[in-house]
């Protein structure tokens, strides 16, 4: 069985809770050693750039949910992460993996020999129309 993925037209990145927390330091003013606050705030500045330009669509996960077990900068990490997805979901991986599952077991059952994985049955909604019709808000 051939198995094709649609790739999104414009480059998707999900980011580690450990980032999010970075930024949340930087913008809250707690110090970080100066060479990684260098780099983090390139960064930020850069996906800035690029979520204006349309360029790049950053995603929201469950990344909080890992923030909450650190009990703190919790508020600043979610407004981070909300800014910087536009409002762009992803579901649970538990749901991605069931529109998976589905599709496998349908191309099985009809003996189908290729199968297409699109990247939006990864989103509540497809994420370049949802990111394009938005106003974007920055950091």
């Amino acid at each position: 069985m051939n198995v094709n993925f649609k790739k999104s037209k414009i480059p998707i990145l999900w980011l580690d809770t450990f980032a999010i927390i970075r930024f949340a330091k930087i913008l809250k003013g707690e110090s970080l050693p100066s060479t990684e606050q260098e780099r983090y705030v390139k960064l930020l500045d850069l996906l800035n750039k690029k979520i204006k330009e349309k360029k790049l669509i950053c995603v929201k996960s469950e990344q909080i949910e890992e923030i909450k077990l650190g009990r703190r900068l919790i508020k600043e990490c979610d407004d981070i992460i909300t800014r910087l997805s536009v409002g762009n979901h992803i579901q649970p991986p538990y749901g991605i993996e069931q529109s998976q599952l589905y599709t496998f077991m349908n191309a099985y059952y009809h003996s189908l020999e290729e199968v297409e994985l699109d990247y939006k049955t990864a989103f509540f909604r497809d994420p370049i129309v949802s990111f394009q019709t938005k106003s974007l808000l920055f950091i």
